[in-house]
């Protein structure tokens, strides 16, 4: 599937309500405004956290630190300045937003291993306990990834993964059979041996108040963009090109009042 131009629901604006900015959307059904979070002025630089330039240091504890730091303060943002950026899962806490400088990649690496311990998402419908998805969202409040730069993911172990041997399709069923006789989701732990279900890009998980606006994707292992249980957002300004295996666009799973504009897209 290749979607060039995503554009739906038109005619919003927006006015003020206590920290939100209230966007009301024209849609030929009832929707409630969709709520922005005004993130505080307030800057936590990843490099203020240890986070190495140039592509070689893994950064995953300088960006952590620095989203804890934001969350703890109230919110604001984490700015990735420009510079090539390695890590490995970041996950979002509340009130923060993760900001990307023009010319700034982070480049996500493509070692299974510091994707664990494994995290409560899901596979194409089906909840469980998988590799972390690279970036990551559970039960928060006011998440964004917003600014012009880029996420960028290594690809060589992803690429090797696309392919369906024997071993990942008898994944898939013990992950079927335990979904449709009501096996706890803890129980379904699925990232282990040869099993090799890829993580998403974006999981955004039973999060409230979502943006994503002006950032570039090159490439994802999985789904690139998965909003699932999530209440409220936008989705506008995007440049995604993910031309991989099953990669999707955007995928909206059991989530509701969402705007999706000026975004284009070119994934598979």
């Amino acid at each position: 599937m290749v979607v060039v131009c995503l554009c739906l629901l038109t005619a919003s604006f927006t006015f003020a309500a206590d920290n939100y900015k209230m966007v009301k959307v024209k849609a030929p059904f009832p929707m409630q405004p969709i709520k922005v979070f005004i993130y505080p002025d307030k800057d936590f630089l990843i490099t203020d956290y240890g986070a190495k330039n140039g592509g070689e240091v893994n950064n995953t504890k300088a960006i952590a630190a620095a989203i804890e730091a934001c969350h703890k303060s109230g919110g604001g943002r984490v700015v990735v300045p420009a510079g090539v950026w390695l890590t490995g899962p970041i996950h979002f806490k509340s009130n923060v937003n993760l900001y990307l400088e023009e010319n700034a990649i982070l480049n996500f690496t493509d070692n299974p291993s510091d994707y664990l311990p494994a995290v409560m998402t899901s596979w194409e419908g089906l909840e469980c306990y998988n590799y972390s998805p690279l970036l990551y969202a559970f039960e928060c409040e006011n998440v964004a990834i917003t600014g012009k730069g880029t996420l960028q993911p290594k690809m060589d172990t992803w690429k090797v993964w696309f392919k369906r041997p024997q071993p990942h399709l008898e994944a898939l069923k013990e992950l079927y059979t335990k979904a449709s006789t009501d096996v706890p989701v803890i129980e379904r732990q699925m990232a282990v041996g040869e099993n090799h279900l890829r993580p998403h890009l974006i999981h955004f998980n039973r999060c409230k108040n979502v943006l994503l606006d002006g950032f570039k994707i090159r490439e994802s292992p999985f789904w690139t963009i998965h909003l699932y249980m999530c209440d409220g957002g936008l989705v506008r300004n995007l440049d995604v090109k993910a031309h991989g295996h099953n990669n999707d666009g955007i995928d909206f799973e059991m989530s509701r009042n969402f705007e999706v504009e000026k975004t284009l897209i070119y994934a598979t």
